[in-house]
């Protein structure tokens, strides 16, 4: 299944998150949204759409997203009801807003305005 760990797990991977994952690997996949456990581990993936598959890069032999792109993909499923970040945990200091910007475009109104209450709830300035 094409996909690269994003979400919180690459947030936690940067450094970004401050909630601990314990045992899970978050994905984001193009065929569909599914979750299984292999050795104890939960992986989970969520199915974007293609546009959206987009801004990672290849980290020891595996796929994971840019920070701004995890943010990003969490920013949108979450616009959408699919997903549940604790966005009080994000270090947003440790981001480019503009970068997060250039990827919420790629989404929709729903997203992008959610995207827009987030920066004013956590006063993200322009970086």
């Amino acid at each position: 299944m094409p996909s690269y760990i994003s979400l919180a797990s690459a947030l936690s991977y940067y450094n970004i998150y401050t909630q601990q994952l314990c045992s899970v690997i978050e994905s984001v996949a193009l065929k569909r949204s599914k979750t299984f456990i292999v050795n104890g581990i939960e992986f989970r993936f969520i199915l974007v759409k293609k546009v959206f598959y987009t801004g990672f890069i290849t980290e020891n032999n595996f796929f994971i997203a840019e920070s701004e792109k995890a943010l990003a993909d969490a920013v949108y499923l979450s616009s959408i009801g699919k997903y549940d970040l604790d966005f009080d945990a994000v270090d947003f200091g440790k981001i480019s807003k503009q970068k997060v910007n250039e990827y919420i475009k790629l989404t929709n109104s729903r997203t992008k305005t959610f995207w827009e209450n987030l920066c004013k709830h956590y006063g993200i300035q322009k970086n």
